[in-house]
């Protein structure tokens, strides 16, 4: 048989195909996210940055599959950090995400 070629996302063959073969969790908490709102004023440096939006709808995109009991918000370079925990936990108040601390 061929050799096994090593995947382009690990430079170390083994610790992919370990990975591969690993079971999920049945339980996950993500204990660092971002969501990221560029055009809300909290959030004016990334704005000027160009950093795209990355909302609550594309998390739970990204991790659909996964079972993700809660998360963690993490700041991220916010110039008003209470507007920014305003927004994650009015976001979690209507059930958008499964923010468990900001």
């Amino acid at each position: 048989t061929a050799p096994r070629r090593r995947p382009p996302c690990c430079p170390f063959m083994h610790c992919c195909i370990a990975a591969a073969e690993m079971p999920l969790p049945r339980r996950i908490v993500d204990c660092h996210h971002h969501f990221l709102a560029p055009d809300e004023p909290f959030h004016a440096t990334l704005g000027a940055l160009g950093a795209p939006a990355y909302t609550a709808e594309q998390y739970a995109a990204d991790s659909a599959g996964l079972p993700i009991e809660k998360t963690v918000h993490i700041e991220a370079l916010a110039d008003d950090g209470a507007g920014e925990a305003a927004y994650v936990d009015a976001l979690a108040s209507r059930g958008a995400c499964k923010v468990a601390a900001i």
